[in-house]
């Protein structure tokens, strides 16, 4: 991530192992896990399925292009 405070801004790329959804006072985020760092972004159905399954998205200006599986590309 290029941003200093951990925060993910357009052009970065997510990339990791979901490992579930949490519910925080400011909505519902998914974790995901890389190594020894974890990501929280904003929870979407579209990675509900890839529970325990590495998953990929491109931070852009209008949310997160999510990659799950192999040569599947879905948009939020």
């Amino acid at each position: 991530m290029s941003a200093g405070d951990g925060v993910p801004v357009p052009g970065d790329t997510i990339r990791g192992t979901y490992r579930e959804a949490i519910q925080l006072a400011s909505g519902r985020c998914a974790l995901v896990e890389n190594a020894q760092e974890f990501t929280l972004v904003p929870w979407r159905p579209v990675i509900a399925r890839s529970l325990g399954r590495e998953v990929a998205g491109l931070v852009t200006d209008g949310g997160i292009f999510w990659q799950v599986g192999r040569d599947r590309g879905l948009g939020i």
